[in-house]
């Protein structure tokens, strides 16, 4: 018994240490040949207009197995192997699915700096949404769905990002901050028995210190709207 477990053991070393890293061939890169050419086709439109307009290198790899390392483990290696983040382009932009037909199992890697735009709350939405796609053995059904999910996310949802996070301004946020210093600036006249002039004095105050320094610059700007137009009622 003592012997077989020796054996067993030595049986998984050389398969651990015999895991190769494929070379690139192209944007979808099926070893095992399970992807259709228009699923191919498509997601190579996909990842040149991804490429284009957001310098992020986008490619698939489908391989029969990952075994014995864990797909993210495996996909991580190739990422970094294949250099995805750092193709001539600033900073870590690179995403690679990475689908293996014996395992049934989806993930995806991405760079740092797109990190943002690809947590791995979404990232594991889409994996579910690529393994869905092939309940059936269709390979290609699923990755396309995977495909079109991240391409969406870096094409329609990051511009959205973009003006959130640049410095420009929030308008659904400011129109939710600016009723709350109109309720603020109404009860702060209510109970020191001011009038229209002071609510005007608040909100001036608060909405030029918005569109200065935001949520801080409200508070300091209609703190002092409220304070000079307390001294001028005081007297």
């Amino acid at each position: 018994m003592r012997i077989l477990l020796i054996v067993a053991v030595m049986l998984l070393a050389v398969a651990g240490s015999a895991v190769e890293l494929p070379d690139p061939q192209n944007t979808v890169n099926d070893y095992p040949n399970v992807i259709n050419e228009t699923t191919k086709q498509t997601i190579r439109t996909l990842s040149a207009e991804i490429h284009k307009l957001k310098s992020v290198n986008f490619k698939i790899a489908i391989v029969m197995t990952t075994a014995p390392d864990d797909p993210y483990v495996f996909g991580r290696a190739l990422y970094s192997k294949w250099d995805l983040g750092n193709a001539g382009m600033v900073g870590d932009r690179g995403v690679l699915m990475i689908v293996s037909v014996f395992e049934r199992k989806a993930r995806i890697i991405v760079g740092e700096d797109i990190a943002f735009v690809l947590p791995s709350s979404t990232c594991e939405k889409i994996e579910w949404t690529v393994l869905s796609g092939m309940t059936r053995g269709d390979f290609s059904r699923g990755v396309l769905l995977g495909g079109v999910a991240i391409s969406d996310l870096l094409l329609k949802d990051w511009p959205k990002m973009d003006r959130a996070t640049e410095g420009g301004i929030d308008w659904a946020d400011a129109f939710r901050k600016f009723l709350a210093l109109f309720a603020v600036s109404l009860m702060l006249t209510y109970v020191v028995g001011g009038g229209l002039s002071m609510i005007a004095a608040i909100m001036i105050g608060g909405l030029f210190g918005y569109v200065s320094l935001q949520l801080v610059g409200m508070v300091i700007g209609g703190s002092l709207g409220f304070f000079l137009s307390l001294g001028k009622h005081s007297q």
